[in-house]
């Protein structure tokens, strides 16, 4: 039971958990002393004494606020944990760090690079290498067509590096 004195009281947030914004979750301390929280859920309906004691003290557009706020919250903790377990796996490197993972895979497709399975990877290498400022200022058309046309990424390595 949602009450204007247990508002008063022990009111913490509230926030839709709907798409449609019909359901709202209401966070109450368990007791005024207390620092348990208490979820309760209520329709949103303006004929509801409910609702309408909410939005007294939680109006539409705070509700709506808090909606957007919460939902970028957990969008950014699950962010964060993929991108945890994605380098733990070793599926993604960090770009301003010395990793032993990235080192020994670029090491690989380097030495080991095998032409049949790698080509999507050697073409992102050539798609990479025009990114790079010193190739983009090259004004040596041939220099350029030396990446287009190579087979391997050393000979990618070693096109750009003639362009230096």
């Amino acid at each position: 039971m949602i009450t204007k004195e247990i508002l008063e009281k022990q009111f913490v947030t509230a926030h839709f958990i709907d798409n449609e914004r019909q359901q709202i979750e209401v966070i109450l301390l368990e007791t005024p002393e207390s620092k348990t929280y208490t979820p309760t859920v209520i329709e949103y309906n303006l004929e509801h004494p409910w609702c309408q004691e909410l939005l007294k003290v939680c109006d539409l557009d705070t509700l709506h606020e808090n909606t957007w706020n919460k939902i970028n919250r957990e969008k950014n903790a699950f962010e964060k944990t993929v991108i945890k377990i994605a380098k733990d796996q070793g599926l993604i490197y960090g770009a301003n760090k010395a990793e032993t993972k990235f080192h020994s895979a670029m090491m690989d497709f380097l030495f080991n690079f095998q032409s049949d399975e790698e080509k999507e990877n050697l073409f992102a290498f050539k798609l990479a290498s025009f990114e790079l400022d010193v190739v983009k200022n090259c004004q040596d058309k041939d220099k350029k067509a030396a990446i287009r046309k190579a087979q391997t990424p050393l000979e990618v390595v070693k096109a750009v590096s003639e362009i230096k």
